[in-house]
């Protein structure tokens, strides 16, 4: 059985009012992927996401 899931788009849900670039990554964390990862020599995983209707963002759990 293959681990990655299809991303169904008819469950997502888009503002009515657009959203600038400015107050989108107003509260990112910005982080560095090692050359090991670009370059597919290690793997990076998501394993967990957690939505946060408040604030309007997703925060992800890395491990590599």
């Amino acid at each position: 059985m293959n681990k990655y899931r299809r991303l169904d788009f008819s469950k997502l849900q888009f503002a009515e009012t657009p959203v600038s670039y400015e107050d989108a990554v107003k509260n990112a964390a910005p982080f560095e992927i090692p050359e090991e990862m670009l370059n597919n020599k290690q793997e990076l995983q998501i394993t967990n996401a957690e939505k946060n209707y408040e604030k309007h963002c997703v925060r992800l759990e890395i491990v590599s």
